[in-house]
């Protein structure tokens, strides 16, 4: 019994260090895991604040570059304004001094028309210029010659005040240019003064995004990824709307068929008994079935109007916004001169305006399709016949799929991202069927 005791005490010596160490070696462990955690969630938290970082440094380049190209473009205009303005005070001015020699001229031409005919009248006044004549003839002849030498002296006259008023006129004309002249230079110089501050802000957003490498691509290759899956979605729903546009088409034009036997049945008389005897005629083959199926989205004959006048509007069609707006990216493929990382596809125009703005009708036409995508919240499609008008990042909806819309009717809120500054920004797409078209050729 004594021999168990002792046993017992040496086991429990041994044992209660062993527990004690396996406990401690336990919450050391689950230490570490939630230290490791820790710093895995400090990473990842830094990584989607880099990439939110890089997303907002990237639309920031691209209303710089955007503000870049309208205060060139004005540069531009300003430059041709002035050339017009010097064009202009060239012709005046030397309008002017043909009107100076003019009437240098006429007053020249006066002055010695005066002289003659008070030589001639030898100070003497009209009367006795008149009576002093040899002979009547005479006298009638100088009575007509002072009658028309006083015509010819109040038209001279005349036509000198005229002349004067005229020069009057283009130095105000001159003084008016000059003004406008001085006033496109201010301009002129205020906006290079903006262009260059524009270009440095865009030098120090460039030369940041340069710095951001790996995060840089991540997100251009997100934005590709995204914007390739709403391609897809909506070239599965053009598609399937020709399907059924097809599918319509087939049925009319069956119905029709079927209509038009029966009213020839109807027209035929009733053949005798003998003619039942003759073998039947085969019946003819649907002309649905022989006539090669035709591509793209049948259209009904109200849609073939509407793309009709959709299409002879080329270039007078509402903008898509009735607000002030800059257009941050261009349609096509564009590749930025500095970020060699920095190349898009871009299937219509993006569009900022300010928070709040409403997207609009560009043109009558009937909602087609409405769908949530993955990176530009709500999409709105609007079916105009055979061409299209997507707008692309809305947050509210103001039409209904099916509803019949006019040109300049709401089509919903834009999105606003409050991550990004409420920076808010309308992709806007224009189609003729599948084919991507260049939004800014359509629209005015």
């Amino acid at each position: 019994m004594l021999r168990f005791l002792f046993i017992s005490l040496l086991s429990l010596l041994f044992i209660t260090p062993c527990a004690t160490a396996q406990k401690r070696t336990a919450q050391s462990i689950k230490q570490q895991q939630q230290e490791t955690q820790r710093e895995i969630n400090a990473t990842n938290k830094k990584i989607q604040d880099n990439t939110a970082k890089t997303k907002r440094s990237l639309n920031q380049l691209n209303l710089i570059e955007a503000e870049i190209n309208s205060h060139e473009k004005t540069i531009n205009e300003i430059n041709k304004d002035l050339a017009a303005i010097n064009k202009r005070l060239d012709a005046i001015q030397d309008s002017i001094k043909d009107g100076e020699k003019r009437i240098a001229t006429l007053t020249d031409n006066y002055a010695r028309a005066i002289r003659s005919i008070q030589a001639q009248s030898s100070s003497f006044d009209r009367l006795l210029f008149i009576f002093s004549a040899s002979s009547f003839n005479q006298a009638f002849r100088r009575m007509r010659y002072l009658q028309q030498f006083s015509s010819w002296k109040d038209k001279q006259i005349q036509e000198v005040k005229l002349q004067q008023e005229i020069l009057e006129k283009q130095r105000e004309s001159v003084n008016e240019f000059r003004k406008l002249h001085a006033d496109k230079l201010a301009k002129q110089n205020n906006e290079r003064m903006t262009l260059v501050k524009k270009r440095k802000e865009q030098s120090k957003v460039v030369s940041s995004l340069k710095k951001e490498g790996k995060a840089l691509q991540k997100v251009l290759a997100e934005k590709q990824r995204q914007a390739r899956k709403l391609d897809d979605a909506l070239n599965k729903l053009i598609a399937e709307e020709e399907r059924k546009a097809a599918e319509r088409a087939r049925k009319e034009a069956e119905a029709k068929r079927l209509a038009e036997e029966k009213k020839k049945q109807k027209e035929q008389p009733s053949q005798s008994k003998t003619d039942d005897t003759k073998p039947s005629t085969p019946p003819a083959k649907s002309e649905t079935a022989t006539t090669t199926k035709k591509s793209g989205y049948q259209m009904t004959d109200a849609e073939r109007n509407l793309s009709g006048t959709f299409e002879s509007n080329k270039g007078r069609i509402l903008f898509p916004v009735s607000s002030e707006y800059k257009i941050v990216r261009p349609f096509g493929r564009s590749k930025h001169p500095e970020l060699k990382y920095v190349q898009t596809e871009n299937s219509g125009i993006d569009i900022e305006v300010p928070a709040g703005t409403n997207a609009r009708a560009v043109f009558d036409g009937k909602v087609s399709a409405i769908f949530a995508q993955d990176g530009f919240n709500t999409v709105v499609m609007v079916r105009h016949g055979n061409y299209l008008t997507i707008y692309v990042n809305l947050s509210e909806i103001s039409v209904s799929n099916g509803q019949t819309v006019k040109a300049n009717e709401p089509i919903g809120k834009i999105f606003s991202d409050p991550e990004d500054d409420n920076r808010t920004i309308l992709h806007f797409e224009v189609r003729h069927e599948r084919e991507k078209l260049n939004p800014q050729e359509w629209v005015k």
